[in-house]
């Protein structure tokens, strides 16, 4: 997988769901992941100003496309999105570009790489530097682009992603989480660590895992489904990532933990800054597999044993 940073901006529309839309449908693309999102930014206008201000994002993606592959995804999302380039430099739905692609030297009519502008504007560097200070481009890092950058245009972060995000998850030695919808283990151990870092917040879960895991109570629930309202008025249901995201503004100061299954996780794991994954020395068969964790390091591990089964429950904090 190579790796590459981008950078999103809307100025029309509503500006935040839009990028949000164009981030989960890069993630739902084969062969690409999306790793981490910077918090949102709003900034004024760059080289027309008399527009509306922008909102700005910066995302890290692995991939195994090759960058003019890359390109036409992210092109196909811009039209799909209703990407219309009519002005250079003017108001636009949605605008993504490629501003490192393993750290590439590309010089055609279609792609530059590294994109020939990014050291002279705040609105790309500073969401960058949230998630890649100490990246290198043509030997120098984001910080000192950032440290010398001419630009003096307002660049503020919002709190539209401000949301303290973990996900939680039991995972067997297999990567396994789930087989048929059903959890491959129910340990008493677990289910108190579980019990204990979610109670009071909000637990976001698929429909199929949530109706595999039983009542939750003294917790919001968020299940995340196209095809199925629950009734229960402690249960909210969303049918999308965009509209998820607008609920969650409900719960700015609650913790909020992303439960599964693993499309979910894949998904939602761009915008955690913590996982509590407790790893269960065994394995089954399952057909749902946990994503592999990227850009997140183990900070604590504790080893424990249920029923003869050993634990490890260990708690990653994105680097």
């Amino acid at each position: 997988m190579k790796e590459a940073y981008i950078s999103l901006g809307a100025n029309l529309g509503n500006r935040e769901e839009t990028i949000l839309q164009a981030l989960v449908m890069l993630s739902e693309e084969t062969g690409v992941e999306v790793t981490k999102i910077s918090d949102f930014y709003e900034t004024k206008a760059w080289g027309k100003s008399e527009q509306p201000d922008f909102i700005n994002a910066a995302a890290k993606v692995l991939t195994d496309k090759k960058p003019k592959e890359f390109l036409d995804i992210l092109l196909d999302i811009e039209q799909k999105l209703g990407r219309k380039r009519l002005e250079h430099w003017g108001a636009r739905t949605i605008d993504i570009d490629i501003i490192d692609f393993e750290n590439m030297a590309m010089d055609t009519e279609k792609l530059k790489l590294p994109h020939p502008y990014f050291n002279e504007r705040n609105f790309v560097l500073k969401p960058l530097l949230e998630i890649a200070s100490g990246h290198i481009i043509k030997g120098d890092t984001i910080k000192n682009y950032l440290f010398n950058c001419k630009d003096k245009l307002s660049v503020r972060k919002t709190n539209v992603m401000n949301f303290d995000i973990s996900m939680i998850a039991a995972v067997d030695a297999g990567g396994g989480i789930c087989k048929k919808g059903e959890l491959l283990y129910r340990l008493q151990e677990d289910l108190r660590f579980f019990r204990r870092k979610t109670i009071g917040g909000v637990v976001v879960v698929g429909r199929k895992t949530f109706e595999g895991m039983g009542k939750l109570v003294g917790r919001e629930i968020i299940v995340l489904s196209g095809s199925k309202r629950f009734k229960d008025k402690n249960i909210e249901t969303t049918a999308s990532v965009v509209e998820l995201f607008r609920l969650l503004n409900r719960f700015q100061n609650k913790k909020i933990f992303v439960a599964g299954g693993a499309e979910i996780f894949k998904i939602l794991a761009p915008y955690a800054r913590k996982a509590y994954i407790t790893h269960i020395l065994d394995k089954r068969e399952a057909d749902r597999f946990m994503p592999v964790l990227h850009d997140f390091k183990l900070k604590t591990m504790r080893f424990s044993e249920d029923t003869g089964i050993k634990l490890a429950f260990a708690t990653y904090e994105k680097g």
